[in-house]
């Protein structure tokens, strides 16, 4: 059964997205895990860095995105998660012709949710008594679980905020990776995020295990390597993952996917890079996959 993972962080522009898909094809390429992506998060940026912009518009056109899931739920609809995804999203040659049992596919998101989500809410806490979030965690997670047995690890790509989107990952998910820049500014936003979650996720069903992830790391700022030695000394006391995501052009271009039917080699998309992927795999496939389940 898939582990449900939910990357948020209420700040934006921490690189959420981008950890979701470093996440992801990190796990699907050098572990072989079956990797399930659900963009939650109405910019798409998730949905355009693995199927390309095109690709994720053809994708909300042919309804397979959490728009047309949410619309299923606002009108009483019967769900079915596995008419919504996208299969072999990932442009990874190594992931491409399923080759290996690694693979990435995606619910996509739709730019179109941003306009149509106030009415949405409206409806679904009409029809079901309760907040979009609440309603939406129980509506799906029948049917995530149905089709978890075809996935290692399931990750929501939460919208920045706490809105109830984000919220409904995280109430779908046993653990939270919160993604984070070093500075005290986002480091303020990432401690009233955790206490806010922690506060809605009192009366909700499921429970998680959170651990920050230090991204868009700049290997020359002071700023940043001051809070990580701070961190790692235990004066902020946070469970952190030890090696930070650097931010580098090879990131840069990694996000860029040019269109549905152009695919690179690991080395090719990740540059330099991709001898820090295994890295962020081992460390996140250490936190939340049980070790009997490694052995399998």
């Amino acid at each position: 059964m898939a582990v449900h993972v939910a990357i948020a962080n209420h700040k934006g522009g921490v690189g959420k997205s981008t950890s979701t898909l470093l996440i992801a094809e990190g796990l699907a390429a050098t572990l072989a895990r079956r990797v399930l992506v659900i963009d939650m998060d109405p910019q798409a940026s998730a949905s355009t860095m693995l199927l390309s912009a095109l690709g994720a518009t053809r994708a909300a056109a042919a309804g397979r995105s959490t728009h047309a899931i949410l619309d299923q739920v606002a009108h009483g609809r019967a769900i079915h998660l596995s008419q919504a995804i996208s299969a072999r999203a990932s442009d990874l040659v190594e992931l491409r012709d399923g080759g290996g049992p690694g693979r990435v596919d995606l619910i996509a998101s739709a730019s179109a949710l941003l306009t149509a989500l106030p009415a949405l809410e409206d409806q679904i806490r009409a029809r079901h008594r309760s907040t979009l979030d609440v309603a939406l965690a129980r509506t799906i997670a029948p049917e995530l679980e149905r089709i978890g047995r075809s996935y290692d690890v399931v990750l929501f790509d939460c919208p920045a905020g706490t809105g109830p989107l984000a919220l409904a990952g995280v109430r779908l998910s046993q653990f939270v990776i919160a993604p984070t820049v070093l500075d005290e500014i986002s480091m303020k936003a990432l401690q009233d995020f955790i206490k806010i979650v922690l506060a809605q996720e009192r009366d909700a069903a499921g429970h998680f295990v959170l651990k920050v992830l230090p991204a868009i790391f700049r290997m020359g700022d002071p700023v940043q390597h001051q809070m990580l030695d701070r961190i790692r000394s235990g004066a902020v006391r946070l469970n952190m993952f030890n090696r930070p995501v650097p931010d580098s052009v090879n990131v840069r271009r990694a996000t860029h996917r040019i269109r549905p039917d152009s695919y690179r080699s690991m080395r090719d998309k990740y540059g330099s890079l991709a001898s820090e992927l295994p890295h962020l795999a081992d460390a996140v496939d250490a936190f939340i996959l049980p070790r009997e389940r490694k052995a399998r």
